[in-house]
Formats: structure tokens, C-alpha cells, sequence
């Protein structure tokens, strides 16, 4: 959100079931998170829609890898 995208070495798929999961868990957590927050009024589709992909920056690393990366643990045994 506060990071420009170039930053960003690793984006990750989450449609489907984690996206679900996610927001699953989210909605019990309410705590964390209200659901009238900016993050929630958008509802599950909303989140479906826009927040299908995550962002990581790798900051080092003890193996080989190719940006931009798509698994989280390529290249580990």
C-alpha cells in the first residue's frame, strides 16, 4: 500500500480457497480488524476482486532466485 510497486520482489496468487480462508479468518477476528473498516466495506467480493495477490520484497536471500518471484520457497530443499 505505502510501497512503490518496483519495490516489490514477490507477488503470490491467494484466488481461490486461501482467498477464502483469509477472509473466513478476518471475519472472526474482529478484534484485528473491524468490518466497518476501509479494508472490509468492501466485502468478500470486493476482496476477490482486488486483493487476489500478495506482495512481498525480499530483503536477502541464501539461495538463487529470479525476480519477480511467484514462490515464496523456490530454490529451498
Amino acid at each position: 500500500m505505502l510501497v512503490p510497486d518496483e519495490k516489490i520482489t514477490t507477488w503470490i496468487d491467494i484466488s481461490g480457497d486461501p482467498i477464502d480462508r483469509k477472509w473466513r479468518a478476518i471475519q472472526r477476528h474482529v478484534t484485528q480488524i473491524a468490518m466497518d473498516s476501509g479494508f472490509m466495506v468492501f466485502g468478500e467480493e470486493g476482496w476477490k476482486e482486488h486483493w487476489a495477490k500478495e506482495a512481498y520484497i525480499l530483503r536477502e536471500s541464501s539461495v538463487e532466485t529470479d525476480k519477480p518471484e511467484d514462490d515464496l520457497f523456490a530454490g529451498l530443499t
